[in-house]
């Protein structure tokens, strides 16, 4: 390995050398082209100090703005910096540059970001994991799981219209960010009952998030994937987050009222109820939990019920003309990504 380290060291520096004397002009495209491929063949093969990365992407990041080739190679970069570096944290940076290269106007550049920046989320959530199985000790520092608590809140926050701290970024849209809590929560939720900062930072911050997005009734796109959200919290998460499951319940039992939402949220609705009603244990657990309702006369159980039989005896034209106009693949449960749309 000392060998390999000399003998780049030393091409590195003759190619430093040569592309002075040849381009006077630092930010020459091809030049950063052929640097940010050795920088790749280097990072692949854990060739460069861990104490490196940071300047590593702030350089990155001032070399993106020279032409799709060098974003491509970028692109390529970021994923093994992080899955090949499991100790170096704080990845703000890097999570933060693939985002913005979104913005890019070369549309390659915009898919590839796009898949690699949900890749990149994943890698810190999986480093999580991966911690937990390496240490014994409770009271022990969890760099990747405070990392990992970091970036859902600064997803909560953008999702939310406000600027995040750990990723940099003045915002997020909306269903983007919806769709991309969704996938965190369905994914990871050993890691969310391991780790109580996550569950706290859902009630905390995601949840007030849904009630207040769900007052945006002509909002097709958010409303769906509001409700998609909601899927999952309930059925993943019922037991562990019982008053909000309840809150969101009532919510969908009212969007079945016939006068007072649009076919489309009473299709939504009712797509969900069907999932919760196929499954008997996801029942069971409504049923013990909300069929008395804190003493009130009529609790969530039995107002479903009630709400079901509603919607089964009366006249289906509605539901037929609205389900006419959407696009199946667009419904709950095999939902369009926000960056199709």
């Amino acid at each position: 390995m000392t060998d390999l380290i000399n003998a780049l060291s030393y091409e590195l520096t003759a190619l430093t050398s040569e592309a002075r004397r040849k381009y006077p002009e630092v930010k020459e495209p091809r030049l950063a082209t052929i640097a940010v491929n050795c920088l790749q063949h280097l990072i692949v093969h854990s060739a460069v100090s861990p104490d490196a990365i940071g300047t590593i992407v702030t350089t990155l990041g001032d070399v993106v703005s020279l032409g799709a080739d060098v974003q491509l190679r970028t692109l390529q970069i970021v994923l093994p910096l992080l899955s090949n570096y499991p100790n170096v944290h704080d990845n703000e940076l890097t999570l933060g540059l693939c985002y913005r290269l979104q913005e890019s106007t070369a549309p390659m550049v915009n898919s590839i970001a796009g898949a690699t920046f949900r890749q990149l989320i994943n890698i810190v959530f999986d480093k999580v994991a991966r911690e937990d199985s390496a240490v014994d000790e409770p009271d022990a520092p969890h760099p990747c799981a405070d990392d990992a608590v970091r970036l859902l809140k600064d997803l909560c926050v953008l999702t939310n219209g406000e600027p995040g701290t750990f990723l940099r970024l003045d915002g997020l849209p909306c269903t983007v960010g919806l769709e991309l809590l969704e996938s965190i929560l369905s994914s990871y939720e050993p890691l969310f009952r391991a780790h109580l900062p996550f569950l706290d930072l859902v009630r905390e911050q995601l949840c007030p998030l849904i009630i207040r997005y769900f007052s945006d009734r002509h909002d097709y796109p958010k409303i769906m994937r509001l409700v998609r959200v909601i899927n999952v919290l309930i059925r993943q998460y019922h037991d562990v987050m019982v008053t909000e499951c309840e809150i969101y319940l009532s919510m969908l039992l009212k969007m079945l009222e016939p006068d007072q939402h649009p076919a489309w949220q009473r299709i939504l609705a009712l797509e969900l109820f069907r999932g919760i009603c196929s499954n008997f244990q996801l029942l069971y657990s409504i049923f013990t939990r909300y069929s008395n309702n804190k003493g009130k006369a009529k609790g969530i159980y039995y107002t479903l019920l009630s709400a079901l039989d509603h919607a089964a005896t009366e006249t289906p034209l509605a539901f037929r003309d609205m389900a006419g106009e959407l696009d199946p693949d667009s419904l709950l449960l095999a939902g369009t990504s926000a960056t199709e749309e």
